[in-house]
């Protein structure tokens, strides 16, 4: 659901499995939209302290009416914990692991798979990643966040992170696929990261071992549009992958 109006959760716990619905478009709808997270889809102004999710987050395909391509300008946001984030995140953990289905864009995290507003501190993702069809345009991955606006401090991701090779463009980050003007501190990926890339792009994917500044593959960062990074560490192998 929607978390808004400056609420807080505290001590919240989800075990269930999610799977958001399939969306078949007859080109009526020219940009679907799916948030989908362990504990909310939507979270605008709230706070979530000590909360985790345990559950397998899959998104729902969203195709066109003939299933074979995704529908134009679907996006899906999906997280551990939410889907869309705007909210403070305090010691909270994902551990389940988060399924992609078809869809044209994708922003993907273990903890949040859009975190446009808030302060996520002490926070960490042990789930893994995988893919159920192809991205057909862009996807945006991050252990963490997978586009990320805000302030992280002291947070860490466990798990691998592996692109996905069927999107033109990927955006594949230790802890965030792409940080915008925020501040990263004291934060730790542990997780191995693979860059992917796909059938349109004929440009290699670079991988570095800190952060990919116009590049597509790195350690705590993809793509660092304009990010500060402060006493972050990465431990996890960097890989890239050439279309």
């Amino acid at each position: 659901g929607i978390l808004v109006s400056y609420k807080k959760m505290t001590d919240c716990h989800n075990y269930a499995d999610i799977t958001g619905g399939n969306v078949t478009d007859n080109g009526n709808n020219s940009r679907p939209w799916q948030y989908i997270g362990g504990l909310c889809g939507n979270d605008i102004n709230g706070t979530m302290y000590n909360c985790s999710n345990s559950g397998k987050i899959t998104s729902g395909a969203m195709a066109v009416i003939t299933g074979s391509y995704a529908s134009p300008n679907s996006t899906v946001m999906i997280g551990g914990l939410s889907g869309f984030c705007g909210s403070h995140i305090n010691q909270c953990t994902n551990t389940g692991n988060i399924v992609v289905s078809t869809v044209d864009h994708v922003e993907v995290g273990g903890i949040a798979g859009n975190y446009h507003t808030g302060t996520m501190t002490s926070t960490s993702n042990y789930g893994k990643f995988s893919f159920n069809g192809d991205i057909i345009q862009s996807c945006t991955l991050g252990g963490l966040v997978g586009s990320a606006d805000n302030t992280i401090n002291d947070c860490t991701n466990n798990a691998p992170v592996v692109g996905n090779n069927g999107a033109w463009l990927s955006r594949t980050g230790g802890l965030i696929g792409m940080a915008g003007k925020i501040n990263i501190n004291g934060c730790t990926n542990n997780g191995d990261v693979t860059g992917g890339t796909g059938g349109l792009d004929t440009s290699p994917s670079y991988a570095t071992g800190y952060t990919g500044f116009l590049s597509q593959t790195g350690g705590i960062v993809g793509y660092n549009h304009s990010a500060n990074l402060t006493g972050c560490i990465n431990s996890g192998d960097i890989s890239g992958t050439t279309s």
